[in-house]
């Protein structure tokens, strides 16, 4: 975990060679990214929608049972 967090600030070239440090600038930019954004947003709302509808049918069954 200590490795990703130590290149997830930093700034590396395409082929892996060489980085340089730009603290959290990375973070920056990716929440200032209209596509992370929409695509964040559009995870969580999927996610909520199928843990309530999975919970909704499975307390439908359970209660069929009973």
């Amino acid at each position: 975990a200590g490795e990703t967090v130590w290149n997830s600030l930093q700034s590396a070239d395409p082929v892996g060679f060489s980085s340089q440090f730009v603290g959290l600038d990375n973070f920056v930019t990716l929440f200032h990214d209209s596509y992370y954004l929409d695509s964040f947003w559009t995870t969580i709302k999927f996610s909520t929608f199928v843990t309530v509808s999975g919970l909704l049918v499975s307390l439908f069954f359970a209660a069929l049972v009973e």
